[in-house]
């Protein structure tokens, strides 16, 4: 019961946040299972714009994440959020409301300028402690992952009842329930801290190692627009699978790729194979892509590949921010999953406008080749990321101590082996460890910190 109690505020925190989250993230992927059919009907359609209307979001998106951030440090969290939430309803509306798909464009673009996943980060970290503040991430980065597995479904239903307008409509529905959530639900930050360090910022990119995982958050998104692109037109006019029907494709596609990425999660972290892990999903990517290309499709066959390949999706999709957080050093975490959410949305822009171009100048197949090699260049490079150490957090409660008390603590604490960094916090009692503990000197870590603190926190 008292665990439960402590539980609640985080829950009443962070909950309405990642319906936030869900709610963007469902209006960028109900549309990619039908996007590519039912926009043929529109006035000015053809395959070229058809893709540029779907990655035309991730630009916008890309293109205004870190500046939101900022003017959330400046004028407040939630007046950015509600802008944002403002802007993605507007331009739901524009789409919903044509049948010309250069609004349709417009709308898809004013979609992606309300920007504001950095800035819903940035207020987790400012209403969750420092002890709660991981397990709210991970909230959120699952609630990623529940959306993308309820709009694959969702989307072909409403489609079905109501068309491509009703989809616009209902993203503009949730986008205004996401600004009542706001305003209503989520508490105003008291004092709240800038989190738009850039200084961190020219730190992370120099970071070899982040650029590794940037380029594979890319890559797995432009595959993923870009095979949305062609694979709608594949469902309907090869398989001849009608509209109806496609959600319960997707719904046994996904349901099934769930499945079979969990246990490969598990044994990978366990095992710590994530990198041979990794390896393996984009060479099956690749696989997959080839296979479309050279080989026609049954929907038996279509249905194992796409299995495949979206198993191997979802378990990148899971390990890549799960990288980033453990590189990146405690106070460049915010600048790093800035960089990350930027990549992401670049490909889903990349994705879409070279699948229409490639699709409009060569056809369907050359499309998939194209990705396929994508995905074994990035192989290629993901040989030269070191091997994820097995790194977890140490959270100390300290007494009261001063500023030069903190420092004096954490050159003490950087001496020692498998300390790989260490963040002190003197106004909130916390000193925050980020350890490898293959090599932690653990007699070590006990005799500095004796006179300090005890572990309140693993």
């Amino acid at each position: 019961m008292k665990r439960q109690q402590q539980n609640q505020p985080l829950l009443r925190t962070v909950l309405p946040v990642t319906l936030i989250f869900c709610f963007r993230m469902m209006g960028l992927f109900m549309i990619l299972p039908i996007f590519a059919i039912n926009a043929q009907s529109y006035t000015h359609s053809s395959i070229k714009l058809i893709g540029l209307a779907l990655a035309i979001y991730g630009l916008t998106q890309a293109c205004l994440q870190m500046p939101l951030a900022y003017l959330s440090d400046r004028y407040g969290r939630k007046r950015i959020i509600i802008g944002g939430l403002a802007l993605f309803a507007i331009g739901s509306g524009i789409a919903a409301s044509t049948h010309d798909l250069l609004w349709v464009i417009v709308g898809r673009a004013l979609q992606g300028s309300g920007a504001i996943g950095s800035t819903c980060l940035a207020l987790v970290a400012d209403l969750t402690t420092i002890e709660d503040r991981t397990k709210a991430m991970a909230m959120i980065g699952a609630s990623v992952g529940v959306s993308f597995a309820i709009a694959f479904i969702l989307g072909p239903i409403i489609n079905t009842a109501w068309g491509l307008s009703g989809i616009f409509w209902f993203t503009a529905f949730m986008a205004i329930l996401g600004i009542i959530i706001v305003g209503a639900w989520i508490p105003t930050p008291i004092n709240a801290k800038p989190h738009t360090n850039w200084q961190s910022l020219k730190h992370v990119l120099k970071s070899r190692q982040l650029h590794i995982l940037n380029s594979g958050i890319f890559t797995i998104h432009a595959i993923l627009t870009g095979l949305f692109t062609v694979l709608p037109i594949m469902l309907t006019q090869q398989i001849k699978l009608s509209s109806g029907h496609q959600w319960l494709f997707y719904l046994v596609v996904l349901t099934g790729a769930f499945i079979c990425m969990i246990p490969l999660l598990i044994w990978s972290e366990k095992q710590q194979k994530v990198k041979m892990s990794l390896l393996a999903s984009m060479l099956t990517l690749s696989a997959v892509l080839f296979y479309f290309a050279i080989v026609p499709q049954t929907i038996i066959s279509l249905t194992i590949a796409l299995l495949f390949f979206f198993a191997a999706f979802s378990l990148m999709e899971a390990f890549f921010p799960s990288l980033v957080s453990k590189i990146a050093p405690n106070d460049q975490k915010g600048a790093a999953m800035g960089c990350y959410s930027t990549a992401q949305f670049l490909g889903i822009f990349v994705g879409g406008a070279l699948a229409g171009l490639i699709y409009h100048h060569y056809g369907q197949t050359t499309v998939m080749m194209f990705f396929a090699g994508l995905a074994t260049l990035w192989s290629g490079l993901l040989l030269f990321l070191s091997s994820p150490m097995r790194l977890s957090k140490k959270i100390f409660k300290l007494g009261q101590i001063n500023r030069q008390i903190a420092d004096q603590l954490k050159i003490k604490l950087m001496t020692i082996n498998g300390v790989l960094d260490a963040r002190i916090l003197p106004d909130h009692g916390i000193a925050n460890l980020t350890v490898d503990h293959t090599i932690l000197d653990k007699p070590a870590l006990t005799e500095v910190m004796q006179n300090y603190a005890r572990v309140e926190t693993h």
